[in-house]
């Protein structure tokens, strides 16, 4: 069975081409991954076009790493079609490598991490450039895929919750574990801390329609509690303050359970007490 000329043609180009359109949705709605097929792809057409011993998928799962040597033969490549000073390399280099390092920032300028498509949008101008020079006839591969589709309905609908989430923090459902797990994020900075003179607060955590307060009772061991006592105790003390709590009776007003894990001071569960939305009444 013989190829079409457009698809042997497509096959056979220098570079991997791709819309520019194309390659920023679909690296916005896979959250980068695309970004590493693309990156292999270059790195694939690279090497068999100049038999150059490399390995493709090590060099893209390891983008920012080798960006700067593809950059580099992209903006030679360029310059033998007449792009002079389109590609920038170094620039490119330190911008795509900025931009993966900026997932590590807090809400909600990791968001700048999407910005890494960017460098590889202007290597793609050289690309596509020399290989349409290459072959006139290759496909633009601008248009989206069933599979790309699939892409944009699944991550599209995750990215667009994602970002709303920490752009529009109202828009979220303050019930979701997304709302609630930033809400814990924002709880956890400071911690651990003394929230009296016998009790710290370790961390906070979130579960569906839950958010979990473990604490540390830093004086008393398991082997020397009344459980029963305790619990009597704390679930008054307990509740009375989330009821009183601007923040917690936010959280119990949108139905939102509270649970407070105690540990001792060797951090050993003790008990856990429960206040639910009802028990600080209407």
């Amino acid at each position: 069975m013989t190829q079409s000329p457009t698809a042997s043609s497509a096959a056979a180009t220098p570079w991997f081409v791709v819309g520019g359109a194309k390659l920023v949705v679909m690296s916005l709605v896979t959250f980068g991954m695309y970004q590493v097929y693309w990156f292999y792809q270059q790195w694939t057409r690279h090497r068999a076009t100049t038999g150059a011993t490399i390995q493709p998928l090590a060099r893209a799962i390891f983008g920012p790493v080798f960006c700067y040597a593809l950059f580099s033969r992209l903006a030679t490549a360029g310059i033998g079609v007449g792009l002079l000073g389109a590609v920038a390399p170094d620039v490119l280099a330190v911008g795509y490598a900025l931009s993966n390092l900026a997932s590590m920032l807090p809400d909600p300028w990791w968001l700048l991490t999407h910005a890494s498509v960017v460098p590889l949008l202007v290597a793609q101008r050289a690309a596509t450039a020399v290989a349409l020079r290459a072959v006139p006839a290759a496909s633009l591969n601008d248009t989206l895929t069933p599979l790309n589709w699939l892409a944009v309905l699944v991550g599209g609908t995750l990215f667009l919750s994602t970002a709303a989430g920490v752009l529009l923090p109202g828009a979220l459902n303050p019930q979701s574990h997304l709302y609630l797990a930033r809400e814990a994020e924002r709880a956890t900075q400071g911690l651990p801390r003394m929230l009296d003179a016998g009790t710290e607060l370790m961390r906070v955590e979130a579960r569906q329609r839950t958010l979990v307060y473990t604490r540390r009772l830093v004086t008393r061991a398991n082997r020397d509690i009344d459980r029963a006592a305790l619990q009597t105790t704390l679930r008054k003390a307990v509740t009375a303050d989330a009821c009183a709590d601007g923040t917690m009776r936010g959280y119990l007003d949108d139905d939102v359970t509270l649970l407070f894990a105690y540990r001792d001071r060797n951090f050993e569960d003790v008990l856990s007490i429960d206040v639910r939305p009802g028990d600080c009444g209407r």
